[in-house]
């Protein structure tokens, strides 16, 4: 038995030692591949984009071809490459601070790292996204700040920022507004109603800046609504009753104006069927410019986001006289619908992220036609809520209600 696994043994040493001597040296110092540049490609067609382009070429036959690499210039003096595996037939090149005719450096890259002499591709990029968002920008004064209004074709990420200019004549940063969707609008608030200089601009994931676009206008007035003034106004089909394991004192109705955002008291309803409305008193006639929702914080870890009674669909409705009755008929007003979303733009069975938290921590802003009316109670009416998309112990979580506190701004009418 000894003897046969020593013949075995002896005969796969010698097998090892003459496949040793077969390689050689330098084979084995080069594991990944011969320090030998491979063939080049041949380019087929270019495919122009905005801030670059497609390039599409044939692979030579060559088994070292590791990979394509494309080198090109993003600006003067600055490169960057991209590179595409031997697996696809097409390379990338992207980012391009201008537009128009730039040259691209093609290399094919061997195992070893070496590469073969350039392929000279010449391209004709179109405009950048970020210079064509900055030409659609439209933007005007509105209540404590400015509102901006863009276009964005092809749903590229860019961010557009908004500056103003400061006591000391320098530009500071206002806001800066990320979005890949294909048109959209947003608003600056917490500006005085002064003379001011405000900027804008669009910047896209490379770190290309647009020419910063300026004018100079005085914001629309706007005040937080007195919440010492508000009351509950239980009319007749109002939800205002708190779940039935809660205290009045931490649950209430009145928890929802009574200034904290954060932590208990906040409103917690009892359970209910869908749609429910809760109706305020305002005390005072107001013309609405926002409003602004938080969702249920029990402090600033424990936060309920997108889940059980954290309202999704919801309508505001404006009246002046209400009918006693409760009924919602043609005393009452519509105000506006809306949908609270994720700060991620996840769906309902995505997970819930930590800028989804601290976005509901922040509270959800809303905007209000400026064509709307003025009024003195407002409706709320639940029509969804996050937690239709799953329950919780024994009852539908779509079947409370959730908020932490309801701020609304605008101006006082008589």
């Amino acid at each position: 038995m000894r003897t046969r696994i020593f013949i075995g043994l002896s005969f796969w040493l010698v097998m090892a030692g003459l496949w040793l001597t077969g390689c050689g040296e330098a084979d084995l110092n080069e594991p990944s591949g011969k320090k030998v540049a491979p063939q080049q490609v041949t380019v087929r067609e270019v495919k122009n984009l905005n801030g670059g382009a497609i390039i599409y070429y044939s692979l030579p036959d060559d088994p070292n071809l590791k990979y394509v690499r494309a080198v090109y210039e993003v600006k003067p003096g600055t490169k960057a490459d991209s590179r595409a595996s031997f697996y696809v037939d097409s390379v990338v090149v992207e980012g391009m601070q201008e537009g128009g005719k730039h040259e691209v450096e093609l290399y094919s890259v061997s195992y070893g790292e070496v590469s073969s002499e350039p392929v000279i591709v010449e391209i004709d990029a179109k405009t950048p996204v970020y210079q064509e968002v900055c030409r659609t920008l439209k933007y005007d004064k509105t209540f404590s700040g400015v509102k901006v209004e863009f276009e964005n074709s092809t749903q590229a990420k860019v961010s557009i920022g908004v500056l103003k200019k400061n006591s000391e004549g320098k530009w500071e940063q206002l806001y800066m507004h990320y979005t890949s969707a294909a048109s959209g609008n947003f608003s600056v608030h917490g500006q005085d109603a002064v003379e001011t200089e405000f900027g804008f601009y669009v910047r896209d994931r490379w770190g290309n800046l647009s020419d910063t676009l300026s004018f100079i206008t005085v914001p629309i007035l706007e005040i937080e609504c007195d919440k010492t003034l508000f009351k509950n106004a239980k009319l007749p089909g109002d939800e205002w009753e708190c779940h039935q394991w809660a205290s009045m004192q931490d649950n209430a109705i009145e928890c929802a104006w009574d200034g904290r955002t954060v932590g208990l008291p906040m409103y917690h309803s009892k359970s209910v069927t869908m749609p429910r409305h809760i109706t305020i008193d305002l005390g005072k006639k107001y013309k609405f410019s926002r409003f602004v929702y938080y969702g249920r914080c029990d402090t600033q870890t424990i936060i309920e986001a997108y889940v059980r009674g954290h309202i999704h669909l919801f309508e505001l409705y404006g009246s002046n006289s209400p009918n006693p009755d409760g009924s919602l008929d043609d005393s009452w007003t519509l105000i506006g619908s809306y949908e609270t979303t994720k700060a991620s733009g996840g769906g309902p069975n995505d997970p819930v992220t930590e800028d989804d938290r601290q976005k509901v921590m922040a509270g959800e802003e809303f905007e209000v036609d400026e064509e709307a009316g003025a009024y003195r109670y407002v409706r709320l009416r639940v029509l969804e809520t996050w937690g239709v998309y799953g329950s919780w112990g024994e009852y539908e979580a779509s079947s409370f209600i959730f908020i932490n506190e309801l701020t609304f701004y605008g101006t006082e009418e008589e």
